[in-house]
C-alpha cells in the first residue's frame, strides 16, 4: 500500500513539475532607438552578436500607445527568453552593452557599457539604448 501512494505522491509531483516549467512562447514587438544624436556616432544594434540594423536616434522617448514614433524605431520581433545586447559605432567599438530577459509578465536587465532604459507593456518591448 505504501508504494502505491508513493508511486501516486510521485507522479502527481512530476505532473506539477511539467506544469510549472511551460515555456513562455510569447512574442513581443520590440522597437530599439537611441536618444545619442546621429551625427554623434552611428550605431548599429547586435542582438545574440548578430547585426540587426542601425538604431534610430528620437528626440523624444517612444511608447507603447504612440504608433507614429514607434515606427520610426528599429523593430524586432523577439521570443521571451535571454538577449545579449550590443550597439556598436562606425568603427566596431562597443558603446553600449546589456542583457535583457523578457517574460510574457516580467523584464529584468543587466547593465555593461553604458545604458539602457528598458519598458514592458503586454507585448510591446521599448529598448533605448545610450551612452
Amino acid at each position: 500500500m505504501k508504494t502505491k501512494t508513493a508511486i501516486q505522491t510521485l507522479f502527481l509531483l512530476s505532473v506539477v513539475f511539467f506544469i510549472s516549467c511551460k515555456k513562455d512562447n510569447t512574442n513581443f514587438n520590440s522597437y530599439f532607438w537611441t536618444s545619442n544624436d546621429i551625427e554623434d556616432s552611428e550605431l548599429t544594434l547586435y542582438v545574440n552578436d548578430q547585426i540587426k540594423g542601425p538604431i534610430p536616434y528620437l528626440k523624444d522617448k517612444p511608447t507603447c500607445e504612440n504608433d507614429t514614433l514607434k515606427a520610426k524605431a528599429l523593430y524586432l520581433n523577439l521570443k521571451a527568453g535571454k538577449y545579449k545586447i550590443s550597439a556598436k559605432d562606425k568603427q566596431g567599438n562597443v558603446k553600449v552593452s546589456s542583457t535583457i530577459k523578457v517574460k510574457s509578465n516580467s523584464l529584468s536587465s543587466s547593465a555593461g557599457i553604458g545604458g539602457t532604459e528598458n519598458f514592458l507593456s503586454n507585448d510591446c518591448l521599448l529598448v533605448g539604448v545610450t551612452y
